[in-house]
Formats: C-alpha cells, structure tokens, sequence
C-alpha cells in the first residue's frame, strides 16, 4: 500500500531530485525515498544502450550486488519484463505494472525468475520507463521499483504516485546527461590545451584570471615577466601592464567597438628572450552572474625558453643524445654560446667542445648557429 504523503513531502522528493543532478549520493538517496514512499522493497535505476540495447546499471538499491552483476553479464538470460516493455514509447514518461507485462504464473515459470528474481527476492515490478531525448522515441533510462512475493502487487495507487515525480527524475536525468556532456567536453578541450605548447590563460575584460593551464601556471610561477597581483594579470613593467591592459580591453570590446585582437611581446628578468602574448577576443560571451563579468579574453603565451626546452627534448629522443649533449643543446637554444653554456653546465670548455662535436656528427650539422635552428624547426 502507498504511503500517504502531504505536498510539503512530495515538493521536498523534487527538491531532492533536482539536487541529485550534481550529487550522485543525493541521487541514492532520492530512490530510497521512492522506495520508501512507493513502499517497495528494492530498486534499480538503469541506462539503455541504444546502438547495442545493451543495459548499464547506473544504480541499485536493496539488492544483492552480485546478482546485479551475474544479471549483467549473462548474454543468455531472456528478461521476461524487459522484453515486454516497449522500446519505442509514445510519450517521454511510461509507467508499468509487471502483471501488465507478463502475468504472475508465467514469469514464474522462467528460467528468468528462478536464477535471477526469486534469489533477489524480488517478485512484483513498477517499472517507468523515460525518454530523456524528446526528438528520439527509444527508451533511455529505466527505474524499475521491486515487491517480493510475500507482498502485494503494485497497484494503479502506486502507479499515481509514481507518475507525480516521474517527470521531475526524467528531467533532472536530462540535466544530469547533459552536465557530465559539458564536462565531458571541457574536460576534453583542457586536455587538447594542455598538449598544446603554448600557455593559454582565460581572463575577463579586468584581467581578473578566470583558468590557466599547466604551461600558464608554470610560467605565472617564476614572476619574472607575467605574474598575478590580487587576482589579476599583471606585468613586471608598468609600460608593459598598461599596454596588456589596454589590448585585453580592446579584446572584450569595452569601447563599444568591435572587439579585437593583439599581441605585445614582455620582457623577463630570468631569459634574454621575451614572453610573447597573443590576445583574442572569445567568441561566446556570458551573461553576468553572480558577479561574474561576461567578458572572456583568451591570452595565448609563447614562452620561447620553454618552447627551446620542449623542443630540445624531442630534439634527444630523435637523435638518440646523452643526458649532458642534450642540457648543452637546451643552453645553446637558450641562446648562450658556447662559453657561457660550459659554465651554466659546471663543465670545462673543451669538455663542452667534445660534447658539441658529437652532437654536430649525430645530427649532420657543422655550425652551432644550424644546431640551434635546427632544434628550434624540431616538433
């Protein structure tokens, strides 16, 4: 029989629902409340693979682990309520009682119900079946209520009560997707970045630092030419901030201009090269919320040291270089000669020359200016 439930708890169950969207233990928690107010004994909340038909449990509450797992990977077994549920539905929301699809003595007598029902004790079904994508008509998601057989059948009360928070879990099913989806996706662009060579900060039209990758980080680390000074991109160099400054509000079109893009080369006290920052305007821009500015300006960092470095590196695995050929290559590429790479090095001239000359045999150059040029082109 249903639990009686006032609007207070019923409004309380959505909440809860909508709070699962991001709190997968919320979402636990939420089934046990359907379960408890349905007054089932157990529950599973299922994922319908369309390409292959393939079931993926996304959740089980009140039984066995093991049985849910043997169920899982049993390609044989015929499940004699699945099959008789519809895969194309008419609406998004579907709600059905088990003797509706197959009646109580026949789905006793399945080899269905004795390995895999009657252990899990489970004999009585409410399952609701949910299109999650309103342009398909398939069945994506299914959550499937249990009674076990010393309990009554589901009723059309159980069926009513259902069918008042169904809609509700099919939505925040939906936004659930479609949030692992955009994770999914910035997950996978910051992974793209982050193998770019590149640093790539993401700012607003203030310079208040919104995301920094690796190489960004790194290079925010060493202070010596961009830093961040309370939460902002800022310079070593007076001149040089003003003029960051100037091209980022440029970029987030602040002067009611169309936004536009630059790029400004800055010095740093640790290398004779500089940091070269390229800055664009981000196409999509978001509206503010919670303080949060709907300008987006992207700075792409070209550090050339560190390029040199990376570069070099790829440079030794190709040409099969020794550990100290191939720190004498990243001094060189770094732009010291020869002298001043020996002494970076804690190593004797001639003993630096030696080194030099094998790498000039490894690679088939004869001048130190095709050597660094040719690590430079490498990758």
């Amino acid at each position: 029989m249903t639990t009686s439930i006032d609007d207070d708890t019923l409004h309380s169950i959505i909440g809860q629902i909508y709070d699962g969207v991001t709190t997968p233990t919320t979402l636990a928690e939420v089934i046990d409340r359907i379960i408890s107010w349905i007054g089932a004994d157990s529950a599973l909340l299922a994922s319908i693979v369309q390409t292959s038909a393939e079931i993926s449990f996304l959740l089980s509450r009140g039984i066995d682990e093991s049985i849910v797992r043997d169920y899982a990977a049993d390609d044989q077994v015929v499940d004699a309520w699945a099959v008789k549920i519809p895969a194309k539905l008419n609406q998004d929301v579907v709600i059905f009682l088990g003797e509706e699809l197959v009646p109580e003595r026949e789905l006793m007598e399945t080899g269905f119900y004795r390995k895999y029902l009657n252990p899990a004790h489970v004999h009585h079904l409410l399952a609701t079946a949910m299109r999650l994508d309103a342009n398909r008509r398939e069945m994506d998601v299914s959550l499937s209520l249990f009674r076990s057989i010393d309990r009554p059948a589901f009723d059309e009360a159980c069926r009513k009560a259902m069918g008042r928070i169904a809609d509700h879990l099919r939505r925040a099913l939906l936004l659930s997707a479609t949030l692992k989806q955009a994770q999914l996706r910035a997950a996978t662009s910051e992974t793209i970045l982050e193998y770019v060579g590149s640093g790539i900060l993401l700012v607003d039209e203030q310079s208040r630092l919104i995301h920094a990758t690796t190489s960004a980080t790194e290079v925010l680390k060493r202070r010596q030419g961009l830093r961040i000074v309370n939460g902002h991109v800022s310079t070593s160099s007076a001149q040089d901030s003003q003029r960051l400054q100037e091209l980022i509000r440029r970029a987030a079109a602040l002067n009611g201009k169309i936004p536009s893009s630059g790029t400004m080369p800055i010095r740093q006290a640790d290398s004779p090269h500089p940091l070269v920052v390229s800055i664009f305007p981000v196409p999509y821009s978001h509206e503010t919320f919670r303080g949060h500015s709907r300008h987006r300006v992207l700075l792409i960092l070209n550090d050339s040291g560190l390029k040199r470095v990376k570069n070099s590196e790829l440079f030794g695995r190709y040409y099969s270089l020794t550990a100290r050929e191939l720190q004498l290559c990243c001094a060189l590429a770094e732009g010291k000669d020869l002298a001043a790479a020996c002494e970076a090095l804690g190593i004797r001239h001639n003993t630096g020359r030696t080194h030099l000359l094998n790498v000039f045999a490894k690679v088939g150059v004869h001048r130190q200016s095709d050597l660094v040029a040719l690590i430079l082109s490498f990758g």
